[in-house]
Protein backbone atom coordinates (compact mmCIF):
# COMPACT_ATOMS: atom_id res chain seq x y z
CA UNK A 1 0.00 0.00 0.00
CA UNK A 2 2.72 2.49 0.89
CA UNK A 3 4.69 1.60 -2.37
CA UNK A 4 1.78 2.19 -4.49
CA UNK A 5 1.08 5.52 -2.87
CA UNK A 6 4.59 6.40 -2.98
CA UNK A 7 4.30 5.34 -6.98
CA UNK A 8 1.26 8.02 -7.54
CA UNK A 9 3.62 11.00 -5.82
CA UNK A 10 6.18 10.55 -8.29
CA UNK A 11 3.73 10.02 -11.03
CA UNK A 12 1.59 13.14 -10.32
CA UNK A 13 5.44 14.86 -9.48
CA UNK A 14 6.83 13.68 -12.88
CA UNK A 15 3.66 14.60 -14.79
CA UNK A 16 3.99 18.23 -13.30
CA UNK A 17 8.10 18.59 -13.95
CA UNK A 18 7.33 16.99 -17.37
CA UNK A 19 5.13 20.01 -18.03
CA UNK A 20 6.62 23.00 -15.97
CA UNK A 21 10.48 22.14 -17.35
CA UNK A 22 10.86 19.13 -20.05
CA UNK A 23 14.49 19.24 -19.70
CA UNK A 24 14.99 19.35 -16.11
CA UNK A 25 17.53 17.01 -14.89
CA UNK A 26 15.07 15.66 -11.94
CA UNK A 27 13.08 13.65 -14.31
CA UNK A 28 15.61 11.20 -14.95
CA UNK A 29 15.40 11.14 -10.93
CA UNK A 30 12.32 10.75 -10.94
CA UNK A 31 11.90 7.94 -14.14
CA UNK A 32 14.45 6.07 -11.56
CA UNK A 33 12.68 6.34 -8.29
CA UNK A 34 9.45 5.57 -10.30
CA UNK A 35 11.76 2.02 -11.33
CA UNK A 36 13.13 1.48 -8.05
CA UNK A 37 9.71 1.41 -6.80
CA UNK A 38 7.19 -0.41 -9.21
CA UNK A 39 10.62 -3.05 -8.40
CA UNK A 40 9.68 -3.22 -5.42
CA UNK A 41 6.35 -3.82 -6.54
CA UNK A 42 6.81 -6.70 -8.29
CA UNK A 43 5.97 -4.64 -11.87
CA UNK A 44 8.93 -5.15 -13.62
CA UNK A 45 7.91 -4.07 -16.83
CA UNK A 46 6.74 -1.18 -15.91
CA UNK A 47 9.96 -0.35 -14.02
CA UNK A 48 11.92 -1.43 -17.27
CA UNK A 49 10.19 1.25 -19.20
CA UNK A 50 11.20 3.82 -16.96
CA UNK A 51 14.61 2.91 -16.77
CA UNK A 52 14.74 2.94 -20.93
CA UNK A 53 13.47 6.53 -20.57
CA UNK A 54 15.99 7.78 -18.06
CA UNK A 55 18.77 5.77 -20.25
CA UNK A 56 17.39 7.78 -23.35
CA UNK A 57 17.47 10.90 -21.13
CA UNK A 58 21.00 10.16 -19.87
CA UNK A 59 23.09 6.97 -21.22
CA UNK A 60 25.25 6.98 -18.65
CA UNK A 61 27.04 3.91 -16.81
CA UNK A 62 25.02 4.44 -13.63
CA UNK A 63 21.53 4.29 -15.22
CA UNK A 64 22.62 0.84 -17.67
CA UNK A 65 23.52 -0.28 -13.55
CA UNK A 66 19.96 1.00 -12.18
CA UNK A 67 18.24 -1.18 -15.41
CA UNK A 68 20.09 -4.33 -13.85
CA UNK A 69 19.20 -3.42 -10.62
CA UNK A 70 14.71 -2.46 -10.72
CA UNK A 71 13.92 -4.16 -13.85
CA UNK A 72 15.18 -7.82 -13.05
CA UNK A 73 16.46 -8.40 -17.04
CA UNK A 74 17.26 -11.76 -18.12
CA UNK A 75 21.10 -12.38 -17.20
CA UNK A 76 21.74 -11.78 -21.26
CA UNK A 77 20.52 -8.50 -21.02
CA UNK A 78 21.81 -7.87 -17.76
CA UNK A 79 25.19 -8.68 -18.88
CA UNK A 80 24.74 -6.20 -22.15
CA UNK A 81 24.56 -3.57 -19.24
CA UNK A 82 27.06 -4.34 -17.18
CA UNK A 83 29.45 -4.62 -20.61
CA UNK A 84 27.76 -0.71 -21.25
CA UNK A 85 28.25 0.89 -18.06
CA UNK A 86 32.41 -0.50 -18.29
CA UNK A 87 32.54 0.58 -22.09
CA UNK A 88 31.26 4.11 -20.88
CA UNK A 89 33.02 4.53 -17.38
CA UNK A 90 35.70 1.42 -16.72
CA UNK A 91 35.72 2.80 -12.87
CA UNK A 92 36.46 -0.01 -10.69
CA UNK A 93 33.15 0.07 -9.20
CA UNK A 94 31.44 -1.42 -12.53
CA UNK A 95 34.06 -4.12 -12.98
CA UNK A 96 32.89 -4.92 -9.21
CA UNK A 97 29.26 -5.07 -10.01
CA UNK A 98 29.96 -7.27 -13.10
CA UNK A 99 32.42 -9.60 -11.04
CA UNK A 100 29.57 -10.16 -8.99
CA UNK A 101 26.97 -10.73 -11.83
CA UNK A 102 29.75 -13.31 -13.08
CA UNK A 103 30.26 -15.26 -9.18
CA UNK A 104 26.24 -14.85 -8.79
CA UNK A 105 26.13 -16.90 -12.20
CA UNK A 106 28.54 -19.65 -12.18
CA UNK A 107 31.47 -17.75 -14.09
CA UNK A 108 34.29 -17.85 -11.28
CA UNK A 109 37.22 -17.32 -13.77
CA UNK A 110 35.38 -14.76 -15.41
CA UNK A 111 34.47 -13.03 -11.97
CA UNK A 112 37.84 -13.53 -10.43
CA UNK A 113 39.35 -11.84 -13.91
CA UNK A 114 37.17 -8.39 -13.25
CA UNK A 115 38.14 -8.26 -9.66
CA UNK A 116 41.52 -8.45 -10.50
CA UNK A 117 40.64 -5.47 -13.00
CA UNK A 118 38.84 -4.00 -10.40
CA UNK A 119 42.23 -4.11 -8.28
CA UNK A 120 44.13 -2.79 -11.61
CA UNK A 121 42.10 0.41 -11.92
CA UNK A 122 41.65 1.21 -8.32
CA UNK A 123 43.85 -0.52 -5.64
CA UNK A 124 40.99 0.39 -2.69
CA UNK A 125 39.73 -1.22 0.17
CA UNK A 126 36.32 -2.06 -1.32
CA UNK A 127 38.30 -3.68 -4.55
CA UNK A 128 40.00 -6.05 -2.24
CA UNK A 129 37.47 -6.51 -0.10
CA UNK A 130 35.42 -8.01 -2.97
CA UNK A 131 38.44 -9.75 -4.00
CA UNK A 132 38.73 -11.39 -0.46
CA UNK A 133 35.29 -12.13 0.06
CA UNK A 134 35.40 -14.07 -3.69
CA UNK A 135 38.38 -16.01 -2.09
CA UNK A 136 37.03 -17.15 0.56
CA UNK A 137 33.68 -18.11 -0.74
CA UNK A 138 36.02 -20.57 -3.18
CA UNK A 139 37.67 -21.89 -0.49
CA UNK A 140 40.94 -20.04 -1.49
CA UNK A 141 41.89 -19.33 2.36
CA UNK A 142 45.58 -18.02 1.50
CA UNK A 143 44.37 -15.59 -0.78
CA UNK A 144 41.52 -14.07 1.07
CA UNK A 145 43.52 -13.45 4.13
CA UNK A 146 45.93 -11.98 1.92
CA UNK A 147 43.85 -9.37 0.31
CA UNK A 148 42.56 -8.61 4.41
CA UNK A 149 46.31 -7.75 4.88
CA UNK A 150 46.06 -5.25 2.06
CA UNK A 151 42.83 -3.68 3.52
CA UNK A 152 44.83 -3.31 7.06
CA UNK A 153 47.45 -2.08 4.85
CA UNK A 154 45.77 0.44 3.10
CA UNK A 155 42.88 1.68 5.86
CA UNK A 156 43.93 0.04 9.35
CA UNK A 157 40.94 1.05 10.40
CA UNK A 158 38.54 -0.81 13.41
CA UNK A 159 36.80 -2.34 10.64
CA UNK A 160 39.10 -3.53 8.65
CA UNK A 161 40.63 -5.15 11.97
CA UNK A 162 37.43 -6.76 12.66
CA UNK A 163 37.17 -8.32 9.58
CA UNK A 164 40.29 -10.09 9.71
CA UNK A 165 39.78 -10.67 13.09
CA UNK A 166 36.84 -12.57 11.97
CA UNK A 167 38.72 -14.45 9.14
CA UNK A 168 40.84 -15.84 11.96
CA UNK A 169 38.10 -17.03 14.21
CA UNK A 170 35.39 -18.17 11.86
CA UNK A 171 37.95 -19.96 9.26
CA UNK A 172 41.43 -20.77 10.38
CA UNK A 173 40.11 -21.07 14.46
CA UNK A 174 42.92 -19.14 15.46
CA UNK A 175 41.42 -17.26 18.64
CA UNK A 176 45.34 -16.06 19.26
CA UNK A 177 45.20 -14.09 16.16
CA UNK A 178 41.58 -12.91 16.60
CA UNK A 179 41.85 -11.72 20.09
CA UNK A 180 45.35 -9.81 18.77
CA UNK A 181 42.86 -8.25 15.90
CA UNK A 182 40.25 -7.71 18.13
CA UNK A 183 42.53 -5.78 20.97
CA UNK A 184 43.72 -3.49 17.84
CA UNK A 185 39.85 -2.62 17.02
CA UNK A 186 39.68 -1.58 20.95
CA UNK A 187 43.31 0.87 20.53
CA UNK A 188 41.53 1.89 17.52
CA UNK A 189 38.12 2.35 18.51
CA UNK A 190 37.60 1.64 22.11
CA UNK A 191 33.74 1.61 22.22
CA UNK A 192 31.60 -0.89 24.16
CA UNK A 193 30.88 -3.09 20.80
CA UNK A 194 34.30 -3.55 20.21
CA UNK A 195 34.78 -5.35 24.13
CA UNK A 196 31.35 -7.78 23.48
CA UNK A 197 33.34 -8.63 20.55
CA UNK A 198 36.19 -9.59 22.48
CA UNK A 199 33.93 -11.21 24.86
CA UNK A 200 32.72 -13.74 22.24
CA UNK A 201 36.08 -14.98 21.08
Amino acid sequence: MIMTVAAEIINLQLNFTMNQSPSSPIIRKLMLSLARVYSSLGQHDIALANCNKAIELEPSAKNYIYRVWFSKESSELALDDFNKAIELEPAAKNYIYRANFYDWNGKSELALADYNKAIEVEPSVESYTYRSRFYKEHGKYEFALADLNKVIEIEPTAKSYLNRSDFYKDVQKNNELALADLNKVIEIEPSADSYINVLVV
